[in-house]
């Protein structure tokens, strides 16, 4: 920061002492924190003027990812201070969409002992003159006696002048020149410690969430997705050339995945629409806009060829249903497919390499199961990498190498298969996750988004989204909410803590089950008596089914291998239905809690099932074939019409009569929820809700369900230089 601020001022009617943190009115005195005082500081020096959150932010968080609600926070700090209220302010107003301005009378003030120690400084001065004075008053010879002296030799100052005035000079000159000699050290080592870390920069403040950035070959542009609550989701353009934002494409469409071409002008999209989604292209100065392809679903990742004008997405496999990768040329228009993804699979993510031989994809094998692969343009695939619980966002650093982003940092990963723990300080070790990555190779830069969201477990009406009301309230993540059949308890999933484990609300007791600590945990389910709880918990890649004995607080963790597995339901108070994966297929298992057995039900490939409230029939997708079965488990399971286009998530549960199934897209800022007739094969939309977890299951009771709502609490794009 440039300017000098002031410690010393007054606002309205309270003074204040920066260097102590300090404000006080009257015989009233308070604290302020350190940053809130520091931002009060500035708006002082630039009092009646508008200052921006981004300017506020690039002062006092420089380099460092925060949220928005750190300035939120100091804000309220001073005005709570202050006795000031952003309604009717007396103190600080803010100014939509502008940032906030200081109203209040304001006046400098100077310190009194700044007056004492310039009088004693003055009066040093003073007397170091007159001694001077005095002293050369001494050594004044007479001309004659000088011209001598001259002539025979050259005199030294200290011969001309006495040890006790150089004593005085030399304090005068030298202090100052150790004090610039210290401050040029602390200046000179921070340098050097700079310099050994890798550069951080924020590219984008505001409080729309910021994702999917893409930088043109060139370097003149960088595009991304700018997601806003309730509006669709649009494309921003900032230049670097003269650093001002523009907006890209028709408003009414929600973008996503903006790849280039390498002509610095095309920008690839996927644009969704009511009912519609399609492969577009966008001429960046003129933005015109292109159709290359009707999708018959939104495409989860495009990628544009870098030297050829082929792009990279994912559609529905023909047979099975399932996303894979597919390439379109954008003159000719016909699509080719490239992986072959069975039921239960996913493929997704696409990028071309740097050289265009390959296409890198995540492929999804079930729930925490995820695994990189490649595949060259002839759909020769090969896998890199081994399975992980979540890859987070990856990129190419150049032909043979790649970066992803897990759950616990960034790595590098080699096509041969190595994994080298590649540690990014800038961006590491704190609660954001680092998304979108996209690598500019001439300067070895990377860019990407850093979000943070919560997830609060919340319950719905079927009939009305606008009735619901949180059973749960926090900044963390909870997620998996379940209540128990008596309506007494509620068990979720939470990080509150900083790790995974189960939480309990009963009444208003709310602890957490200190045993049930895991990388990841998932299905909870109540047992029909409201006595036993049952939850999926993985560690260290082992999977375990966790049992809960509410009364007596007991537990038990059976060791089912590394094989993943998906609770479906209790069959009775003693025994649980689960589904777990051997090879290729998926097989039903009954596990009895009192004889500690596991038991193989059927030969039959089901994936993931859900028990009707009556425990007659079970509702099951395959892992071999598209579509959902419903089966009474005495006859010939029962393909329900018309529910071979249905690609289900982990959110969707099933009453006596019907099966509801939540859908949204990741660029789409509301969910829907589908009710699917099991003997017709007839659905309709029940209604739309906010933004809900799709991989985080829901349950029915009555006429409500639970389910896990996202709230977005940060998200802007950064960048940071990956060579110190």
């Amino acid at each position: 920061m440039s300017e000098i601020l002031p410690h010393l001022f007054q606002v309205g009617d309270w003074q204040a002492d920066a260097n102590q943190n300090l404000m006080w009115h009257g015989s009233r005195k308070i604290h302020l924190e350190p940053k809130a005082m520091a931002i009060l500081q500035y708006l002082v020096m630039h009092a009646n003027n508008v200052v921006s959150r981004e300017v506020l932010f690039a002062e006092f968080w420089k380099n460092q990812v925060v949220t928005e609600d750190a300035l939120n926070r100091a804000m309220w700090n001073i005005r709570r201070s202050l006795g000031d209220t952003p309604n009717n302010p007396q103190y600080i107003a803010t100014i939509r969409n502008r940032g906030y301005k200081l109203i209040a009378p304001t006046t400098i003030l100077e310190d009194p002992r700044v007056k004492e120690h310039q009088a004693s400084v003055l009066k040093n001065i003073e007397k170091n003159l007159s001694s001077k004075n005095a002293a050369v008053d001494k050594l004044k010879l007479k001309p004659k006696q000088a011209q001598v002296k001259s002539t025979t030799k050259e005199s030294s100052f200290f011969d001309r002048y006495p040890l006790k005035l150089w004593q005085t000079y030399s304090t005068i000159v030298l202090v100052p020149l150790i004090l610039v000699g210290l401050f040029s050290t602390v200046f000179d080592t921070q340098e050097k410690s700079d310099s050994s870390q890798r550069k951080l920069s924020r590219l984008t403040y505001s409080q729309e969430q910021n994702v999917m950035p893409v930088v043109s070959y060139n370097g003149e542009s960088l595009v991304y997705v700018a997601r806003t609550k309730g509006k669709p989701n649009q494309l921003k353009l900032l230049n670097k050339t003269n650093n001002q934002t523009y907006w890209l494409g028709n408003k009414k469409h929600n973008y996503s995945y903006p790849t280039f071409n390498k002509d610095n002008v095309s920008l690839a999209v996927i644009s969704d629409q009511v009912n519609k989604s399609e492969l577009a292209i966008i001429n960046v100065n003129s933005n015109d806009i292109q159709s290359i392809i009707t999708l018959k679903q939104t495409s989860h990742g495009l990628s544009w060829h870098p030297e050829q004008n082929l792009l990279a997405y994912t559609q529905a496999h023909p047979e099975t249903g399932r996303p894979s990768i597919f390439i379109v040329h954008t003159e000719l228009k016909q699509p080719q497919l490239l992986t072959h993804s069975g039921t239960g699979i996913k493929d997704q993510l696409p990028k071309f390499s740097p050289d265009g031989n390959r296409i890198a994809f995540i492929r999804h094998f079930a729930y925490r199961e995820q695994a990189l692969f490649v595949v060259d343009l002839q759909g020769e695939m090969q896998r890199i990498s081994a399975n992980f619980s979540q890859i987070l966002s990856y990129v190419w650093l150049n032909d043979k190498e790649l970066l992803l982003s897990l759950a616990k940092g960034t790595s590098r990963l080699s096509l041969t298969g190595k994994l080298t723990v590649e540690s990014i300080n800038s961006i590491e070790n704190n609660s954001f996750s680092t998304l979108d990555m996209h690598f500019i190779a001439r300067n070895e830069q990377l860019i990407f988004s850093q979000s943070k969201q919560s997830t609060q477990v919340v319950n719905y009406p079927l009939k009305d989204a606008n009735l619901g009301h949180n059973l749960t309230i926090s900044q963390a993540n909870d997620t998996e909410g379940d209540v128990s059949q008596n309506g007494r308890n509620l068990a979720f999933v939470s990080n509150r803590t900083g790790q995974s484990e189960i939480w309990l609300l009963q009444g208003n007791n709310l602890s957490h089950i200190e045993s049930s600590i895991a990388d990841y945990i998932y299905d909870l389910r109540w047992s029909p008596d409201s006595t036993k709880l049952v939850a999926t918990l993985k560690v260290k890649g082992e999977y375990y089914l966790f049992n809960y004995q509410i009364d007596t607080n007991q537990h038990s963790r059976i060791a089912l291998g590394q094989s993943p597995i998906n609770i479906a339901d209790w069959q009775t108070n003693q025994l649980i239905l689960f589904t777990q994966r051997q090879k290729d297929s998926w097989y039903l298992f009954q596990y009895d809690t009192e004889l500690q057995q596991k038991k193989k039900l059927s030969d039959l490939n089901i994936y993931q099932a859900r028990l009707t409230p009556d425990k007659r029939q079970i509702v099951y997708t395959s892992h071999k074939a598209a579509g959902i079965w419903l089966w009474d488990r005495n006859t010939v399971p029962n393909l329900i019409a018309n529910s071979t286009q249905y690609d289900l998530p982990r959110n969707w549960f099933v009453d006596d009569e019907f099966l509801y199934y939540l859908s949204s897209f990741e660029n789409i800022n509301q969910s829907e929820l589908w009710q699917l007739d099991l003997t017709k094969g007839e659905q309709h939309r029940v209604g739309i809700y906010p933004m809900l977890e799709l991989s985080s299951r829901s349950k029915k009771r009555i006429y409500n369900f639970t389910a896990s709502k996202i709230s977005q609490l940060n998200g802007d794009i950064w960048s940071v230089d990956l060579q110190p």
